[in-house]
Formats: structure tokens, sequence, C-alpha cells
């Protein structure tokens, strides 16, 4: 092994264990600035080449993994532990513990202020059965579970929102009964797009043989008992059976809990007590009759099951529904718009509209958000009408508030009117589009009304667009048309030309001038110096080229594809031969999201294992007319050429078969074309029959796909000479060629295919080149126009990927230390040879900051301002410089010193910004690319601001373009971090003459750092939840060249006492400048790293919380002890991922052996362990390469997903929160929301997902003055990127 080799792996393995280079700080004046750094991030491609090997596994991995499991013993301890979804010691006034209970809705309808006050004992028992029978006989929605621990909140959310609707009236049972019948009846989607007669609608939904005018028939209605008793044994029988089945059950006994104990028996049987009804049955008897919902057939139905009034047995009853009842069926849909779980009842209970299968998922959406946005509305309008008119008050119901909506001038429209006319136009679209056959296949293709940006704004929790909200208070509009227009105003400061007044106002008015663009100029842009060119930071707009996301993207979409559609193009045009229908085959098979979960996989895609081969035969024979062949030659014919073409999917033979289809562009002399069967151009031999459907759909993908890349060559003007056979697939298959071959070789291509000799560049953006070709770097902002600095930015962010990110900040800083002051006064008074230090120091940053990234709760861009406050204190002590020589001539005197000192520091942040984000609920990673144009697009319209837009504003023409999809919120976040430092220092000094002087000093230091960060977003149609905690512990090592000005000639008592003597003479001056030891340069270098940081981040959409963005990571700074806390969990993992990723071969089925046959359950279980081991051997290869390939610029990261069942609690405790709060119930609120903490925290709330690997880099640079008083200019950048995830 040469010397070379051997320290390059001794500093990999130093490097896994937080050895190295980090961070760089430096300055040649301290006391005027500085500059800290991370190293250059070496971006390169990790594609797998042919014949590439993998890394090989380290010691530490091969000792740390846990072994594959085995096929029968496919569970693990904590991977069937439950998470905990109620109090596991239920007490007293606990509200958590009786909601197993469904009918613990009762005792709160019994028992409520509201409803016991003007209510007797028949109305609550006609309001209970109303409120069991719409929960209880309406089928749940798709994809929510109800967990038997939680049977009973739906009823409870449903009477505590009736309570809060009909708190203060005469008689709140009966009209909360008779409200929510009405609303049962009420398709509201159809109310809002045509608010006519609702008695007339009402009918409509239902069979003649079910309406009438009057009452219904007496066989319809039922009568009370005459004794409540009865029923009140009945519900009381009910609870006692649910607390035996509460104890026996385990569910206060699990096994992390010790509940034997005599307290735990006493809370149980305290509850069982309290959850008894105490009834009142001296007011019981009634002769009025009731009327219970009629069930009926669903094939007898249109729409849903007609819900007679409970009390149209009253003879003063004269209808079926009132007005009133209209009114409070539309409040009660307010009220359970308010919280998630409320709105899923709200959809369950009221009449839907029918489906079909083939309805596409964004009509479901879009007429979701519009019954969000009118609820929302209408609940606001009402107050705006009372505020604005404080004698008159309207309806909440459609029809009142179109009424009255209509009857505004238009000039006088509010936002809230706007709002509601708009989402009427565009329900009345959604409808037309369900109901044809041809659109509702498709994604809806909304016509914006002109006044969307109002529907959109509502949808955001922005209710006016005037200055001051109804409260006399700034209104959340000003708040965030202020800052959008902050964007533009940071540009044209930047673009100021330079004077010697900017130049003054940066340095002692940096607070005042901010700008994010002062960063991208002064740290950014790349530039010539001493005849090389430097690379800075890069902005973040090269970072996406060096990510796992971004490579995997390319091979599956600009190579395997251009092949799959070349294939699908020559069958149909030449014929299917058995040679092109598999290598089709396994090329879709290896892009199915079954057999490669996520795209940085691409890069190294190795062959189908045989569970994959099988899948491809099936997937072949759904192409063929009859399925597969079924004769023995056919299928020997079949295997023979998957067993020819099932290799891992390397560039190299993606090229390849591109050449064999037609491409020509081969650069590469080592790639050989038609090295595969040169049968595929035979087309006499071997052809099968394709379905009409499939020859059809080929034949129309092929054509569009050859027409549109052929307007892209076009466009790009590429010459069509030389393309070759089919040359139309091929436009931008060369360039992702280059991208995932090309970088490695250290190669460039031209335009023509030939080979460079110049080192391969990535320039993605505008970049500047002089006349005669040469690359200068990316341009200053203040040297380009507005439109072109726009267009610059608005490229950098279309190319980011998921883990993308780049952040801008700008500002000053302002503070004061008197460390120096007290080390220079303890030095005179003990003749300069001992001195202490007693450092008090305070700072205060105030920068403006710009971030924009891909993160999995969205593609958003942030922007506002950051202020710091730093508070430090700490003390230190040293002695010298004392003299250790005789004169060496010339009066030249040695000396030495040393010193240490310790600090503790306290940091607060604040950040308060705007946030406009598209969310990835649905589209995830396949979505980011349309995502990313987009979010360019917007932050290019808010960099230029059009003074000439008709709507006069950035923010409402951001809601017009892209508010169906953009949520727009306002951040408020603070950071606590505590941070104790400790540092020694020794030098030396040289003194001239004793006047001047030299020293140098070599130091070391360390810091520990706690933080803490808690993110909130207000408003926001998806709002973001941040709860961060980091632990970190590093180390550098420092070098100082110091001044010493006007030293005296030698460091005696006599001396010192002349000094004192003197005041401030000329001597003292001369003194102080001595012991105060001016440094005239630093650098440090931070050589060890170590730490922890966890990040919950939890998303809501429109007030409920949703997968899959809400996420958890745990980070670490180097790769051993991320090895080291994962290896150990592998075999949960690998299960983890195949069961939510892969489900299809994992067989959930076979936990409960529903297989059909023995054969059946035999091949699902070999299929199972065959996923599973495919997910164990993908992490541990990515553990070995992360040991393989650490720099110090590397972070590893493990990603969690709650659990469905645990988001679903969630929700319903926090609903259940906010509803106690509005109540005044502060104990039952505290309790839910004590719930979702503990669920928080629990680890069985999460499942493994992903691990991942990301790169930092940042930028920092000081200037202006840091001696006792601080007052500088700061700027940084700082971006990120995932290389991988796995």
């Amino acid at each position: 092994m040469s010397i070379k080799r051997w320290m390059n792996i001794a500093a990999l393995r130093l490097a896994n264990n937080g050895f190295g280079v980090s961070s760089t700080t430096h300055s040649l004046l301290p006391v005027f600035g500085g500059r800290i750094t991370t190293p250059k991030a070496t971006h390169s491609t990790k594609v797998r080449q042919e014949n590439e090997q993998h890394a090989q596994e380290a010691p530490l991995l091969i000792k740390k993994a846990a072994p594959l499991p085995h096929l029968y013993h496919l569970g693990s301890a904590a991977q069937d532990k439950k998470a905990q979804l109620i109090s596991a010691c239920p007490k007293k006034n606990d509200a958590t513990h009786s909601l197993y209970d469904k009918r613990v809705y009762r005792q709160h309808v019994m028992n409520d202020a509201v409803f016991t006050k003007g209510s007797n004992l028949h109305d609550l028992d006609v309001l209970c059965h109303q409120i069991g029978q719409a929960i209880d006989n309406t089928p749940g929605l798709a994809g929510v579970i109800v967990q038997p621990e939680l049977a009973g909140v739906d009823h409870l959310v449903l009477s505590q929102a009736l309570s809060l609707v009909f708190a203060g009236q005469k008689s709140p049972a009966a009209s909360a009964a008779r409200g929510l019948a009405c609303l049962r009846n009420l398709n509201l989607l159809e109310q809002i797009r045509h608010p006519t007669d609702f008695q007339a609608a009402i009918k409509s939904n239902y069979p003649s043989s079910m309406q009438c005018d009057g009452p219904p028939r007496l066989e319809d209605v039922w009568k009370m008992p005459e004794s409540m008793d009865g029923w009140a044994n009945e519900v009381n029988s009910a609870v006692e059976a649910c607390f035996n089945q509460f104890q026996s059950s385990g569910v206060g006994n699990d096994a992390n809990v010790d509940s034997d104990s005599d307290s735990d028996t006493a809370s149980i049987a305290t509850a069982h007590y309290d959850a008894r009804l105490s009834i009142d049955t001296s007011s019981g008897e009634s002769d009025i009759t009731i009327v219970a919902g009629p069930q009926s057939d669903a094939d007898d139905c249109k729409g849903g099951t007609l819900i007679p009034c409970p009390a149209v047995g009253d003879p003063m009853f004269h209808g079926v529904y009132t007005d009133e009842d209209y009114a409070n069926a539309w409040r009660i849909a307010q009220q359970l718009e308010l919280t998630p779980t409320g709105f899923n009842i709200l959809k369950r209970i009221t009449v839907r509209p029918a489906t079909t299968a083939d309805l596409n998922g964004s009509i479901v959406r879009h007429d979701d958000a519009a019954l969000h946005i009118f609820l929302k509305g209408s609940r606001e309008k009402m107050k705006e009408v009372q505020a604005k008119k404080w004698n008159m008050r309207i309806k909440p119901d459609p029809r009142s508030i179109y009424q009255y909506v209509n009857s505004v001038r238009l000039k006088e429209q509010t936002l809230l009117d706007k709002g509601l006319l708009a989402i009427q136009d565009h329900l009345r679209q959604s409808a037309i589009a369900a109901k044809d056959p041809l659109l509702r296949k498709n994604a809806f293709a909304l016509k914006k009304n002109a006044d969307a940006w109002a529907a959109y704004a509502i949808r955001n929790e922005i209710y006016t667009d005037q200055v001051m909200d109804l409260a006399g208070k700034p209104s959340q509009f000003a708040r965030l048309e202020g800052r959008t227009k902050k964007l533009s105003t940071w540009l044209q400061r930047a673009m100021k030309p330079s004077s010697i007044k900017k130049y003054l106002k940066k340095i002692f008015a940096a607070q005042q001038d901010k700008s994010v663009f002062h960063a991208f100029d002064r740290l950014g842009p790349s530039k010539w110096e001493w005849f090389r060119r430097i690379d800075k930071n890069g902005v973040g707009f090269k970072n996406s080229m060096g990510g796992g996301i971004g490579d995997g993207r390319t091979i599956k979409e600009e190579m395997m594809e251009p092949v799959a559609l070349a294939l699908k193009g020559m069958i149909v045009n030449d014929g299917a031969s058995v040679d092109k229908l598999v290598r089709l085959a396994i090329l879709e098979q290896q892009k199915d999201p079954s057999e490669n979960i996520v795209l940085p996989r691409f890069r190294d895609l190795p062959m189908l294992t045989p569970h994959g081969v099988n899948r491809a035969k099936k997937r072949l024979g759904g192409w063929l007319e009859g399925g597969l062949p079924k004769n023995a030659e056919a299928i020997a014919l079949i295997d023979h050429y998957f067993k020819k073409h099932n290799h891992p999917m390397t560039p190299q033979r993606l090229v390849a078969w591109a050449g064999d289809l037609g491409f020509r562009e081969n650069p590469y002399s080592d790639i050989q074309f038609n090295m595969m069967s040169p049968m595929l151009h035979n087309h006499e031999q071997n052809v099968l029959s394709l379905q009409d459907k499939v020859f059809t759909d080929w034949a129309a993908a092929a054509a569009k796909v050859m027409q549109g890349q052929n307007d892209e060559k076009k466009s790009r003007g590429i010459d069509k000479k030389n393309t070759g056979h089919h040359a139309d697939y091929w436009a931008g298959f060369r360039q992702a060629m280059v991208r995932v071959m090309d970088k490695q070789r250290n190669k460039d291509i031209d335009d023509d295919g030939n080979e460079s000799t110049e080192k391969a560049k990535i320039v993605p953006l505008e970049a500047e080149w002089d006349d005669d070709g040469n690359f200068r770097g990316i341009p200053k902002i203040r040297d380009l126009s507005v439109k072109e600095a726009a267009e610059m930015f608005e490229e950098a962010v279309s190319r980011q990927e998921l883990g993308s990110s780049f952040e801008l900040s700008s500002g000053g800083l302002v503070g004061f230390k008197t460390g120096g002051i007290t080390e220079t006064l303890s030095a005179i008074a003990s003749g300069s040879f001992l001195r202490a230090k007693l450092d008090v120091r305070g700072e205060r940053h105030r920068c403006a900051f710009i971030n924009v990234g891909t993160l999995t709760n969205g593609n958003e861009i942030i922007m506002g301002s950051v202020t710091t406050k730093k508070a430090r204190g700490g003390i230190g002590g040293g002695f010298g410089p004392g003299k250790v020589s005789k004169k060496l001539g010339g009066g030249t005197t040695i000396g030495l010193a040393t010193a240490a000192e310790g600090h503790y520091g306290y940091d607060v942040q604040q950040k308060r910004a705007i946030v406009f984000r598209f969310p990835r609920l649905e589209t995830l990673v396949g979505g980011d690319k349309p995502n990313n144009i987009k979010l360019g697009k917007l932050l290019n319209k808010m960099m230029q601001n059009d003074p000439t837009d008709p709507l006069g504003s950035p923010l409402k023409r951001a809601l017009q373009d892209y508010g169906e999809e953009l949520s727009v919120s306002w951040l408020h976040s603070e950071e606590f971090t505590h941070r104790v430092v400790g540092s020694m220092v020794a030098g030396a000094g040289l003194s001239m003459g004793g006047n001047v002087g030299l020293a140098n000093g070599v130091g070391v230091g360390a810091e520990y750092k706690e933080a803490t960060e808690d993110w909130q977003e207000k408003g926001g149609s998806v709002r973001v939840y941040k709860d961060i905690r980091s632990k970190t512990f590093t180390a550098n090592v420092s070098g100082i060249l110091a001044s010493i000005v006007a030293a005296f000639p030698e460091f005696t008592a006599e001396s010192i006492k002349g000094v004192l003597s003197n005041g401030l003479g000329e001597g003292a001056v001369k003194g102080i400048l001595n012991v105060a030891n001016e440094v005239f340069g630093t650098g440090s270098v931070q050589f060890y790293r170590w730490g922890k940081s966890t990040r919950d981040t939890w998303v809501e959409r429109d007030g409920e919380l949703r997968n899959p963005a809400i996420f958890r990571t745990v980070t670490y700074p180097n790769a051993a002890s991320f090895v080291a806390a994962v290896a150990e969990k592998l075999d949960v993992m690998a299960i983890d991922k195949t069961k939510k990723f892969v489900a299809s071969q994992y067989h959930a089925d076979l936990n409960h052996k529903m297989a059909a046959t023995p054969e059946q359950q035999s091949a699902q279980e070999a299929e199972r362990a065959a996923a599973i081991k495919r997910e164990y051997s993908e992490l541990r290869k990515h553990l070995a390469e992360a040991l393989q390939n650490q720099t110090m610029t590397h972070a590893f990261q493990e990603y969690y997903e709650p659990k469905k069942e645990v988001v679903k609690a969630m929700n319903d405790y926090l609903s259940l929160a906010q509803q106690a709060e509005k109540m005044g119930d502060k104990n039952a609120a505290k309790a839910y929301r004590d719930m979702v903490d503990k669920m928080k925290i629990d680890d069985n709330s999460w499942e493994w997902s992903f691990v991942t690997s990301i790169d930092k880099e940042s930028d920092i640079r000081l200037r202006g003055l840091d001696f006792i008083g601080k007052y500088q200019q700061i700027d940084s950048i700082n971006t990120s990127t995932m290389l991988d995830f796995n």
C-alpha cells in the first residue's frame, strides 16, 4: 500500500469519527472583522458505472449491523408495540380515559350546562338520538382509521360543537336536534353552487315515496317510554361493560406501565363511578312523539337517507324544516369546520354527491378546499357585517350570504365578498367537470375567476385587504404584503451604484440598509483572483447538480424513459419481437415504484430479482393478446431473453440499448453500439401480437413525445443530421448521459459530441463569458438589470431537488465586551506579568434573510428578518510575558506567556417572516420539478414587482396565479441556545529595542452547545410547526500573530510605578498598548465535531395534521456515530420500509393467514422475505457508502414518519382540546394536549422511512469595528443538498 493511499484511508477514518477541518476562521485585522467558512463540497455524481464495485463494508458496520430477520420471525418486540393512544393510568379528572366508550357523548349532553338549561329530558334524549344516529348510521371516510381506544371521539366532538353553537338559545337541545337533522339532509356543495329553496333541494335527493309536505306517517314515529329509568339503566349497563372491557383488554396494563399498584386500581374505580350517568327523571314523562330516522336501502336512494325532523310530531309545527333550522344547520357546519375531526364528521353526515371510480382526486380536493373557504368566509362575513352595521345580522346559510353579497355595489365589495363569489363560480365548474365522463378522469382544469385571489386569501386566513382589521389592529394582509414588497426593495438597494455614502452606510448603518442581495454580491458570485477562477459559495445554484435525487431523476426520466418510448415506437412501427418486449418489460419494471421506491436508487440499479423477473413477465403478458404464450418453445425463448438482458441498469447499458434503437451521438469509444442481440432488427422472427388498447396507447405516447421533443430540438437549435433512427427521442438523452458519466471522467463534450480538453464545468445559470468564450463567473447583482437578476434566480430555484436549499442573510450587529479593558488594567497593576480577565459581552444582530428550499413539507420561499441577542460572561487569567533570556543584542528580548479562560453564553434568536409554500402532500418527489418551476416564477415576479399589474399587489398576484396550490403564512420562531466555551493559549514574543515587538501564539478551544427551537406559523392553508433539539461539541486550534507597539524597555516595578504616576501621559498610553497585545492576525480551524439533533416537523393542511409531510429527523455530524445508532436497528428498518413502501410484496394478510391455499401462502412468504432482504441490503449499502465517502461537510440522518393511527388520534385530541378551551374547560383541554405531547415523544408513535446523507456549506463575513465596542456588518450564505436517501 502506498503512503498516499494509507494517508487517505487514515484521513477517512478520522473523518468518520468527527476529526477533520469542518470550518476555518481567519482575519488579517480582527479588530475590523473576519471570515468563517466551511470547506467547499466536492459535488460529484455517485452513479454506478459498468463493472464498478460497491464500497466494502467497514469493520464497524459488520460488527454493529443487526442480522437479517428470519422468514418466520419477521416481527420484533419494538415492531409490534402500539403507540399509546389513551392515558395508560386514567385518573378521576382525566378527560381521555372514557373516549373508547361510544356513549360518552350522552354524559356530555345530559350534564352540559348549555343543554340542561332550558331543555327538558325529552329534548335531551332526542338530541342524543340524533347525535348517535348521525355518527353510527353513516359510513366512515375512506382511509380514516377509527381506533377502539377513541371510538367515542366523533360523538363527543359533534356534541361539543352543538353545545358551542346553541349556547344561550331558549331551547338549545331541541334547536340542536332540529338543526342537526336538517344538516344531515343537505348537500352543502350544491347549496353553495345554487342557493335556492332548500326544502325542494332536500326532497330532490330522495325517491317520491319518501317525499311529503307535512309530518310523516304515524307508523314512522316512535314514542318515548313513560319512564327514563329503563334507559338510564341501559346506559349504565353499557358503561359497566365498557369498564370491564377496559380492565380486561389491558388498555391500562401496558408492558411498560406498572398498573398493579393500589393507586391505579383506585383511579380506574373512581373513573368508573364518575362515568355512570346521574339522570334526574322527575320530569321524564312525555307524550310528545318524535321521529326516528328510517333506514332505506342504498339502491332506493339517490344521495343518502332522508332524516325527518325529530320534532315534527309537535302539533304546533306545520312543516318539515324551518328557515331557522336551515340557518342552524349551517351554524353547526361552521363550527365543525374549525377542527379536523369536526370537518371529517361534517363530510360524513351530510349528503355527498355520488362519485365514480374514475373521478380524479384533484376534483375532490378542490371541493373540500372550497367548502373550507365558504365556511370560513361566511363566518367572517357575519362578523364583518355586524362590525360595520351594528344593527344588522345575516344568517350563515348560502341563501342569506349570497343575497347580501350580491346586493353590495361592485366598488364597495370587500375581500370576503369577492372571495365568496369566486368560490361559488369555481364550485360550479367542478360540478360540470365531475359530471363529464371525459373531464372527470383528468386533473381539474380550473378557469380562475378574476377575483380568485380573494377566495384563496380566505383559505389562508386573510380576511381583509385593508391595513387594519375589524379589531383596529394591523391586518394579516398588511403584514404579509409588506414583507412581499421587501424583496423588490432589497433588489433595488443592491443595485445602487457604489459611492462613499453607500460604503459608509454599509459600515455604520448596516442594520438599516439591509438587503439579502448584498450577501450574494459580497460572498456568492464566482470571480477571477490572481489569474485563477475562484468558485465561491455558489448560493445553491449548483447544489442540486451534485445530489443523488437529481442524478436518479436524470437516469429515470431522461435516459430510461426515452429508451422505453423508443422501444414502444419501434414495436408499434416494426413489430413486437420478443427481444424488444423483454427489454421494455425490464425497463418498466425497474421504473415501477414497487421495485425502486426512491429516485436515488436509479443511480445504482441492480438486476431484477427472481421475483422482479416474475413481475416483469406478468407485465409482458398483460400487453399480449391472450397473455403469455403457453407453449414450451415460447416460454424458453422469453426466459432466454430475460437472462440475456437482466443486468444492472448502468448508464453504459442504457447508451448501448439507445444505440440499438437509433441513437448515434456516442462520444465514448469504450461503449459499443449493437452489443445486444442482432435479432432486434429482424422483424420476421419472434413477433407477438399486442392488445389493441396497448398498441393504441403506445402509438399515441410515442407520437406525442416525438413531436414534443422535436419541438424542443428546434428551440435549442440542435442539428438533426447524424442523429440516426428515431432521432426525436434523443433530445435530452445526450445531456443526461454527459451528466451521469462525464463528471467522473473529468471531460467535457462540445455541441458536436466531440471530447473537449477543458475540464468539465457545470454552469447552471446565465454565466458571464468574454469575447474569446472564456468563463468569467456568475455576475453580481449590481451588474444586472432587474429582469436579468430575477431570471437568474428563477433559473436557480427551478433546478432544485428535494433537500436543496440556499439562504442569503445580510444586516448588522452592535455590541460590547470588557475583556480587553480588565486584562489591561490587571496587567498594569501586576507589572504585566500576571493578568486577570473579567469578560462580559452583549450583542444584538438584526438581519434580513431569504431561504429558498425544497423540503419534505413543501417547496418554499421564506423571507423576513431575524434578530439575535447574545449575552456572554466569563473569566480568564494568565501570566507573562516574562523575560526568559538576556538581551540578544540591540535591546532584543524574548518572552513567554500563557492564558486560559472560560465563558457561558445564552442566545435568543427570533425570526419573523412570510412563507410561500407549494405543498408536496400529493405530488411528493415526482412533483418537485413542476413545483420548483412555479416557485422560480413566483420569485421572479416578486423581485420585479410590476407596477402596472392591475391587481396592484404582489401578494394578490401570487394568490391569483398560484393560490389553488399556494399557501401563504406568517412565521414566528424562537431559538434558545446555551453554550459553554473554554480555551487555552500559549505564545512567545520578541521585543526589539524595547519599543516594537512581535508575538505568535497557538491555542486550543472547545465549545459545548445545547439549542432548542420552536417554529410556529399563523394562517396559511398549509401550516408547519417544528420542534428542534440539538447538542453539539466542537474543538478548534488557533494561531495568533500579534503586533506589540511602544513596549517598555524592561518589565520592572519601577517602570510600572512610572506609568501609574504619570497618569495619562505618553508612558501610560505606551504601557496600555503593550500589555493589551493588539492582535494583528488570527486564524483557527475547527478540527473535531460531535453532536445529535432531533427535529419534529408537523404539517397541517386546512387545520388537519397530514401525512406524509409529518416527519422526524435525527441528524449526526459524522458517519461513525450515525452507523453505530442505525446499524443495530437494520432489521426493524427493513421490515418497516417493506411494509410501508412495498405493501404489495409484504402481504400484510399473512399475519392473519388469509392466503387462499398453502401454496399461495408459501409463495407470498417467499416474496415478502425477498422484499425485506432487498431493503435490508439497500440499507447496508447506504451505511457502507456513508463510511466510505465521508467529508467534513456531510451529515447523516434517520428519517421517521408517524403511524397513521397516531396522526388520526392527534387530530382527535387537538379537536377536543380546541373545543374544550372554547367551552372554558381548561382541565380537559390540558388533558387532551398532554396526550398529544405524550404521543409526540413516544418512540412507538413513529416508524422508519429513510436514511439520508446531506451536505451543508456556509460562508460568513464580518466587517467593522470590534474592540471595546462592536459595530459590524454581517453577511452570510448557507446551502444544503441532499446527497442520498434510501
